[in-house]
């Protein structure tokens, strides 16, 4: 089995719509995936400790930022869920070859608009269009396998094929 592989920088990527349709040349900025936590302290416990609230997490946010503005970025704008795929081709230098392969990455997410910036007009250069969404449903696809998949709605957290969500579903009656 070959050993890790050294991750290098992202080749290139493409933003869709429901997995098929392109909507735009955007720089993206990711969820930050943090937990919610909670502090812990009392009578016998030496200080206090945040500890994570399992298979919860704070608000996560997504921001795309288009050179301009076209039609097919309006999807964004939508007062409904949206769905978008964002693939990317990640190098990684394998350290016993020193070959450099493409992994790819496929991050399939469910946006909601929470802001539509228009950017400035002016002559020559890029509009800078920034369109924050909210997201509440991502999944991390690596080469045709799924690596983590986290549904707020749902309380699905799978992490490497292990659902630290299930626990939870099913204390509070819901479907596994």
């Amino acid at each position: 089995m070959p050993g890790p592989q050294i991750p290098l920088q992202v080749n290139n990527y493409s933003v869709w719509k429901d997995g098929w349709r392109f909507i735009g040349m955007a720089t993206l900025t990711l969820p930050n995936l943090q937990n919610l936590t909670d502090t812990f302290k009392g009578a016998g416990y030496g200080g206090e400790t945040n500890y994570p609230v399992q298979s919860h997490y704070q608000d996560w946010e997504v921001t795309f930022n288009f050179h301009s503005i076209t039609r097919q970025s309006l999807e964004l704008m939508r007062q409904d869920a949206v769905h978008v795929e964002c693939l990317a081709g990640i190098e990684y230098q394998d350290p016993g070859t020193h070959m450099v392969s493409i992994g790819a990455w496929r991050f399939g997410m469910i946006v909601l608009p929470k802001g539509f910036d228009l950017g400035a007009l002016e002559v020559g250069v890029k509009e800078n269009v920034a369109i924050l969404c909210g997201c509440t449903y991502i999944k991390g696809v690596l080469n045709g396998e799924t690596v983590f998949e986290k549904d707020k709605v749902n309380i699905i957290d799978d992490v490497l094929h292990t659902d630290y969500g299930r626990g939870i579903r099913s204390a509070i009656g819901m479907s596994s």
